[in-house]
């Protein structure tokens, strides 16, 4: 906030006409008058000075609560695009186990989760055979471009028991 220029104008004159000696008054007085003056404007520079550090703090509160608001924003921005992916990349996977099927559309799933480091998409799937029976849930591990299942034939059981061992897929 400024000072208005007739006040400072008018302060000014007092003190122009105290210096030039346009008064009778005695110098105790005339230096009393000047200092009250001075007081009176340093009270009005301080409250100035008062007055603009609070708009400025005010300003910095406001700044600061967008900043925040901004980063809320961001964060979840970004944890919504981490679930999309997530979604993404399980169905990806989930087709690479449905493409080992007949009928890959008839595909049903159950147990699906992400192992603990979330390299691997493990659950069981059930599809029907060439006769369109549903096998029965098999355990599977996917990830990158693989797909494993688990069946009764002990090539299929040995390299689905390895991968579950290695990626740490186990049943939740």
């Amino acid at each position: 906030m400024r000072i208005g220029s007739a006040m400072r104008w008018s302060i000014m004159a007092g003190l122009l006409c105290v210096c030039a000696a346009c008064s009778e008054k005695p110098p105790e007085e005339v230096e009393a008058e000047r200092a009250k003056a001075n007081a009176e404007w340093n009270t009005q520079v301080t409250g100035a000075e008062r007055l603009r550090e609070e708009d400025e703090k005010k300003l910095l509160a406001q700044q600061l609560a967008e900043h925040d608001r901004q980063a809320q924003v961001d964060a979840a921005r970004e944890q919504q695009a981490e679930v999309h992916n997530d979604q993404a990349e399980k169905d990806r996977l989930m087709d690479l186990v449905r493409a080992k099927y007949f009928d890959p559309a008839a595909a049903r799933f159950t147990n699906v989760h992400w192992n603990p480091i979330k390299s691997s998409l493990c659950g069981e799937v059930s599809a029907p055979n060439g006769k369109g029976a549903y096998s029965g849930f098999m355990p599977f591990i996917v990830n990158g471009d693989a797909a494993v299942i688990d069946s009764e034939g002990e090539e299929d059981h040995a390299r689905f028991t390895t991968a579950a061992q290695t990626l740490d897929c186990t049943p939740e």
